[in-house]
């Protein structure tokens, strides 16, 4: 029995990729002003300043690592940008697959 291997169209792959990021982006939103909810009710603080200031700060937080994403895990694993002249067959091999 030879099961069949099913493609996925990358533009398809894209698309869900996009999907998935903005409900990942929607539930860490929901969780930070659920987390702000939950401090302004132990520490009896002004719900509508407090519950303010977290939407500003979930809002804030969410827009830095959507748009320094890349950085901030470029950063993380401590990458450095690779010598092209020193590291000539690694630029050979990324740009063959680039274009394959």
């Amino acid at each position: 029995m030879v099961k069949e291997i099913k493609h996925i169209d990358f533009r398809d792959q894209i698309a869900r990729n996009k999907r998935n990021s903005v409900f990942l982006l929607i539930t860490v939103f929901l969780v930070l002003i659920l987390l702000g909810y939950v401090i302004t009710k132990i520490f009896v603080l002004d719900s509508f300043f407090a519950m303010t200031i977290f939407s500003l700060f979930s809002i804030f937080y969410i827009w830095i690592t959507y748009y320094f994403s890349s950085q901030i895990a470029l950063f993380s694993v401590g990458a450095k940008e690779a010598d092209k002249i020193k590291y000539r067959q690694l630029y050979n091999l990324v740009e063959g697959l680039t274009i394959a």
